[in-house]
C-alpha cells in the first residue's frame, strides 16, 4: 500500500539562532496544519528569542534550548531536533518558511514515504523571477524519520553555511535508493513560501561570513570525504574498461618528495581500470623504492629509461608506437580517484584534459577542487591540467607540437591546449567527475620557486614556439560535466588568458563551467 500523507502524523522540526521575528510568523502557518502533531524548535543560543512567547503559541510546540554556542551549527542543531522528534514522519522547515493555507497539503505531500522523500528545489523556481519567495526552498524536506536516521541525519559541515541539506538528499538517493520528489510549483498554487532576504543574512550567525567561500569549501570537503571513506566506489565488474597509464618519473633530490611519488604510484597500482603502467624514467637506475614497488607487480609495468624530462611530443610518440587502446598521460604526483567505467571507453575523436584536485588547499580542507584563479575569482583553474586521456594511436598526432614543451614545467599544460585547440579533437575538461588528486606537501612547487625574470624567459620561449603575442599561448579548457561528453557543442570550450583577463576587468569573470 502506498504510504502517502493521508492519516500520517508528523513531527515538524526547525533550528534557529536569532530568527525570532521570522519564526513567530512561520509558526502561525505551521500550527494550522492538523497532521503536524508536534513542532520541535531548537534554539541555538539566540539572543533575541522570548522563550515564554514561543512556548505559549501552541501546546504542540516543544522548545529545546542549547546554551553557550557562539556560532550557529546547522547540522548539530537539526540533529538535536531530529533525535527528539516523537513521530514516524518528519517535516523539516527553515525558520523563514511559510505554509500557504490556500493550498491543501494533501495535494502536494502525496508521496510514497517508503520509497520517496519530498524536498524543495531551487532549480525549479521558474516563476519566482529571482524575487526569493520560491528560489530558496531547497531546505524543506518531508521524509520518514527512520530513513533520515539510517542516512546518518544531518552531518556536520566543517566550514559553516551550505551543503547540509544537499548532502542528506544525495545520500538518500545514492546509498538508500530512495527517490527524491520535489514540491510542485504552479501559478497561484504555491504551497510554501520563503521570506526573501539578502545573502549576508544567511551567514551572519556563522563564523565564516563569506557565503560563496563556505559553500565551496563544504561542497569539496564532502566530495573529498566520499573519496576517503568509500575508497574509489568503483563499479564491481569483471569487465572494467582498461587504461594504460604513462608517466615520466624521476627520483627527486628530496627523499621525502621521492616517497610522495612512490605513494602516488602505489595508489594508482590499486586502480581496477589501470591495466598497464608505462614508466619513462629519468635517471632512475638507483631509485630503490621504485624498483621495489615494481617487483611486487612486475606484470603491471613497462619501464623505459630515457634519462631526461619528457616533452609532450615524446610521450605522445611513445603512446603511438607502443600502445593500442585507452591512454592516460599524467603527472607523476597525482592519484586517480574515480571510476573510469563511467567513460565506457573513449571515442577516437575525443581528448580529455583533466584539471587536478588540490590536496590541502586551505590548510584544513582535504581534497578541494583545484585552486581558483585568484582571490577574487569564482573560476576554478581551468588553465591547469595534470592528466590527459585519449585513444592510441592518436587520431591527430599534433604534428606542430614541438619537443621543447616539457611536461611538468611552467605554462606547459595551457600551452598544450593551444595546440589542441587547432587539432581535430573534441576536447573536454571533466574535472568535476574524474578526480586526479594532487599530492605535493613536502617541497616547494616548481612554479613557486621560479623568479620573475625566469618566468619572462619561459614566456618568451613559448611565444617563439607558438608565434603568439602577449600571453595568448595560454589557453584554458573550461570544466564541463561528463553528461556533455557526447555533445559536440560542449567540446572545445577554450578560453585564452587574454580573453579571461578582459572578462575579469569588466566584472564578468564567471566563465561558464557547466
Amino acid at each position: 500500500m502506498t504510504q502517502t500523507k493521508d492519516n500520517k502524523e508528523f513531527s515538524a522540526i526547525v533550528a534557529v539562532k536569532n530568527r525570532y521575528k521570522q519564526l513567530l510568523i512561520s509558526l502561525q502557518s505551521w500550527i494550522q496544519e492538523k497532521s503536524i502533531k508536534e513542532i520541535i524548535v531548537v534554539d541555538w543560543s539566540s539572543s533575541d528569542i522570548d522563550h515564554n512567547v514561543i512556548s505559549q503559541i501552541d501546546p504542540r510546540i516543544k522548545l529545546l534550548i542549547i546554551d553557550d554556542q557562539e556560532y550557529f551549527h546547522f547540522s548539530k542543531a537539526y540533529s538535536v531536533a531530529l533525535q527528539n522528534a516523537k513521530y514516524d514522519y518528519i517535516i523539516k522547515f527553515d525558520a523563514d518558511y511559510i505554509l500557504n493555507p490556500y493550498v491543501d497539503t494533501s495535494t502536494w505531500m502525496n508521496v510514497d514515504f517508503e520509497t520517496e522523500f519530498l524536498t524543495g528545489d531551487y532549480h525549479l523556481a521558474k516563476i519566482d523571477n529571482d524575487a526569493g519567495f520560491i528560489k530558496y526552498l531547497n531546505g524543506f524536506m518531508c521524509c520518514k524519520k527512520s530513513h533520515m536516521l539510517n542516512a546518518g541525519g544531518y552531518k556536520g559541515n566543517k566550514f559553516g553555511y551550505g551543503n547540509d541539506d544537499t548532502k542528506l538528499y544525495e545520500y538518500l538517493e545514492e546509498n538508500m535508493n530512495l527517490t527524491r520528489k520535489t514540491i510542485s510549483i504552479e501559478k497561484n498554487k504555491v504551497p510554501l513560501f520563503h521570506m526573501p532576504h539578502e545573502d549576508p543574512i544567511r551567514t551572519e550567525n556563522y563564523e565564516n561570513k563569506d557565503l560563496m567561500d563556505s559553500c565551496r569549501k563544504n561542497h569539496y570537503w564532502d566530495k573529498y570525504n566520499k573519496i576517503k571513506t568509500n575508497e574509489y566506489n568503483f563499479s564491481k565488474s569483471d569487465d572494467n574498461v582498461s587504461f594504460n597509464l604513462v608517466l615520466n618519473l624521476h627520483q627527486d633530490k628530496d627523499i621525502i618528495r621521492s616517497k610522495e611519488l612512490i605513494y602516488c604510484l602505489k595508489e594508482n597500482m590499486k586502480h581496477p581500470n589501470i591495466k598497464q603502467i608505462h614508466i619513462l624514467g629519468d635517471k632512475i637506475e638507483n631509485y630503490k623504492d621504485l624498483h621495489e614497488t615494481m617487483s611486487k607487480r612486475p606484470d603491471l609495468f613497462v619501464l623505459q629509461d630515457v634519462n631526461k624530462r619528457c616533452s609532450y611530443r615524446n610521450l605522445f610518440d611513445y603512446c603511438n608506437q607502443h600502445i593500442v587502446g585507452n591512454c592516460i598521460i599524467a603527472n607523476s604526483d597525482v592519484v586517480l580517484r574515480s571510476d573510469l567505467n563511467i567513460l565506457n571507453d573513449i571515442d577516437d575523436n575525443k581528448f580529455l584534459c583533466i584539471s587536478r584536485w588540490e590536496y590541502d588547499v586551505y590548510g584544513d580542507v582535504g581534497c578541494n577542487k583545484i585552486v581558483f584563479l585568484g582571490p577574487d575569482s569564482d573560476n576554478r583553474n581551468f588553465f591547469s591540467h595534470d592528466a590527459w586521456i585519449f585513444k592510441s594511436p592518436m587520431l591527430d598526432t599534433l604534428p606542430n607540437l614541438t619537443k621543447e614543451l616539457n611536461i611538468g614545467t611552467m605554462f606547459c599544460d595551457s600551452t598544450l591546449n593551444w595546440f589542441l585547440e587547432k587539432s581535430s579533437y573534441e576536447c573536454y575538461n571533466l574535472a568535476e567527475d574524474i578526480i586526479f588528486e594532487h599530492v605535493h606537501k613536502t617541497t616547494e612547487m616548481e612554479s613557486a620557486s621560479i623568479s620573475e625574470e625566469d618566468r619572462k624567459k619561459i614566456a618568451d620561449k613559448l611565444r617563439k614556439i607558438t608565434g603568439c603575442k602577449g600571453y595568448d599561448f595560454l589557453i584554458g579548457l573550461n570544466i564541463t560535466s561528463i553528461k556533455n561528453l557526447n555533445n559536440p557543442s560542449a567540446a572545445n570550450n577554450f578560453t585564452s588568458w587574454t580573453e579571461y583577463s578582459k572578462k575579469k576587468e569588466n566584472g564578468t569573470n564567471n566563465i561558464s563551467q557547466t
